[in-house]
């Protein structure tokens, strides 16, 4: 679980006002160079000429010197094309602001903080000068508002509220901007000019193409692509909480409680209006050259026939959800002995917003668990320290959802050690420490939510019977529910020293070691003839091991007031295998067999989707890791 603490008001009678203007700006930190289009041609005539003489065969050039002469001569702007196109559809930066203010202030019983903020922020796509449409180039519009109230409702109790809203309002092209990008660095920039003249008559732009060099009936236009529409996307973000801190001391000194029930609620919709560009083809034997130099040509049309009218869609998604936490706190010293512990339970509900979705979406997401974890410290040289997570999971059926997952850990300073004062000002650190835990995991896929639920789909197949052959309509298992389904686990090893040298070079080497079983996965060894068709059945059957070391150095020097430098490096060694898991019989062809070998790693050119044992995390309600809360020492 993650708490997140923000700023509140203080105790002060006057109001502080604070306002700030930014403006910035953005732009690329470096943008890859293309070749312009008389270089563009020449080389691809020297591949020609080098694939030829490689080849033996004759060399026939694909462009001609009259055109490669024409292009750089700047000849005709449509006869001979030079396009530029990462110059139309990007510019080299954009201008973005931002408003600040804020309220803080408060007495003796309340406090108060009050903040609003604006953004502006603009894309560097450039809005294209032939459009139709006004397509609003990625123009995004933010607006965040945030209050914090506390309040001293008696001298041991403290409550406070907190509300946080933000609004975005986004104007973006149809086409992704990476794909526009992706289509600038891969358009043919002689094969066509971006737009031709518009002719008597004309509703529409006439975006210039020509046929394809791959699939389709029509080359690539990144410019037609930008202009083609717009897409207005809208995403909201509310936050809402009530926290409430009690003192305990009247009971024992040192104890305390916490309760906070927060809301969350997060809301997108798009509108998408496009319309399909109008592409025209030069034909090339229509092209004269006039008297005066000037070129006369026709054009005709190519690929699907283009719109005048916009076409629309609409997409929408969110959720919500709600949490409730309590905790309560204990933390005093009695002389050298330091004592602490803490007990949270939490619980958490999440919907869906979107509609036309699955059942399995759209039912809540729900979670429980109960958190505790217990310290002691002798004189700030030898630590205790103790965990359990007790969580629940809506995935499995009842009497398998809960799991017990505790873990523990022990450390000694032996710098604080008085047989160790002589070393102290070299090694000014020196720790042992070391833990082992269990930590459990309910996230299964995304397919498989409730895997103890035998799913039956009454769709579209169906069987012969009687004389007239008649096709009866009946439903088949698409999945098959697994009752025994439960917690992976994985069983958690850590040895590890500390070194501090002359208070500026910190050194950390860490021993590691997990094992895990009951690693959901689809099961293999079953024939595709065995009755179950294409849908195998899920079960707790992969094991794997998991060890290695990691070491980190850290130098920090401070030279003076003014000047401090740090040094950082990192080493990882690990080396994981599959123990265990559910696969055909591979003793005639045991190289296929990914028992024995690293997590993940192939077994031929392409490994089968879904064949191996995997690690997962989620940060959704769908699934979580669940592990006794974090060691300290």
């Amino acid at each position: 679980m993650l708490i997140v603490t923000t700023k509140e008001g203080r105790n002060s009678e006057k109001i502080a006002i604070s306002a700030s203007f930014d403006n910035t700006v953005s732009m690329p930190t470096i943008v890859q160079e293309v070749a312009d289009g008389v270089q563009y041609m020449e080389l691809y005539n020297e591949a020609l000429y080098n694939v030829a003489r490689q080849s033996g065969a004759a060399y026939v050039p694909f462009y001609s010197s009259e055109k490669i002469d024409g292009t750089r001569n700047h000849l005709d702007p449509y006869v001979y094309p030079n396009n530029d196109w990462y110059g139309m559809l990007f510019k080299d930066f954009a201008m973005n602001q931002r408003f600040n203010v804020s309220l803080r202030g408060g007495g003796k019983k309340v406090n108060y903080f009050l903040n609003a903020s604006i953004y502006n922020e603009n894309g560097i796509i450039k809005e294209p000068k032939d459009a139709l449409l006004d397509v609003n180039l990625n123009n995004k519009k933010k607006y965040m508002f945030q209050s914090n109230v506390t309040a001293q409702a008696t001298k041991t109790t403290k409550v406070s509220m907190k509300l946080n809203m933000q609004l975005q309002y986004q104007d973006s092209p149809y086409e992704s901007t990476s794909n526009l990008f992706y289509y600038t660095m891969r358009a043919n920039p002689v094969r066509f000019p971006a737009v031709l003249p518009a002719e008597d008559g004309d509703t529409f732009v006439r975006y210039g193409n020509n046929d394809t060099w791959d699939t389709g009936s029509n080359d690539l236009n990144p410019y037609a692509l930008l202009s083609r529409g717009y897409k207005e996307q809208y995403r909201s973000w509310m936050t809402a909480s009530l926290n409430v801190d009690q003192n305990l001391n009247f009971i024992t000194k040192g104890l305390s409680a916490k309760a906070l029930v927060s809301f969350y609620n997060y809301s997108y919709a798009a509108t998408n209006r496009y319309h399909i560009p109008a592409y025209y083809k030069i034909d090339p034997d229509s092209v004269t050259l006039n008297d005066d130099g000037t070129y006369t040509w026709t054009a005709n049309s190519i690929g699907a026939e283009g719109t005048t009218y916009l076409e629309s869609s609409v997409s929408a998604s969110g959720y919500h959800e709600w949490s409730l936490q309590g905790q309560i706190n204990y933390a005093r010293k009695f002389g050298k002995h330091d004592v602490s512990a803490d007990l949270v339970y939490h619980m958490k509900e999440k919907v869906n917003n979107a509609t036309g979705s699955s059942e399995e979406k759209l039912l809540p997401f729900r979670e429980q668990g109960l958190a505790g974890r217990v310290t002691y410290n002798y004189d700030k040289r030898y630590f205790l320290e103790g965990n359990f997570g007790y969580n629940g999971s809506e995935n499995f059926i009842a009497g398998k959802r809960f799991g017990f997952f505790p873990s523990a850990a022990i450390g000694w300073n032996i710098s604080n050690e008085k047989f160790f004062s002589p070393l102290k000002s070299a090694v000014t650190n020196l720790k042992l420490r070391a833990s082992y835990g269990l930590v459990g995991n309910d996230s299964l896929g995304d397919d498989h939510r409730f895997p103890y639920i035998t799913e039956v789909d009454m769709g579209d197949r169906s069987y012969v019977f009687g004389s007239n052959f008649a096709k009866i309509g009946a439903g088949f298992i698409s999945n098959y529910g697994n009752v025994n389904a439960t917690w992976e686990i994985a069983r958690k090893l850590n040895v590890g020293i500390d070194i501090e040298l002359f208070k500026d070079l910190k050194l950390s080497a860490d021993w590691f070691h997990e094992y895990r079983t009951n690693i959901f996965m689809q099961r293999k060894s079953f024939a595709s003839n065995g009755g179950v068709g294409g849908s195998l059945p899920w079960a707790n059957l992969g094991e794997t091991s998991n060890s290695g070391v990691d070491f980190s150095i850290n130098y920090n020097k401070v030279v003076n007031s003014d000047f401090q430098y740090s040094l950082r490096g990192t080493f990882t060694y690990a080396h994981s295998e599959v123990k265990a898991m559910d696969e055909p019989d591979y003793s005639k062809n045991p190289h296929l067999s990914k028992i024995g070998k690293p997590i993940n790693s192939s077994t031929r050119c392409s490994s089968p989707r879904g064949s191996s044992p995997r690690r997962r995390r989620s940060t959704t309600a769908r699934g979580r890791t669940s592990a006794p809360m974090v060691s300290v020492m």
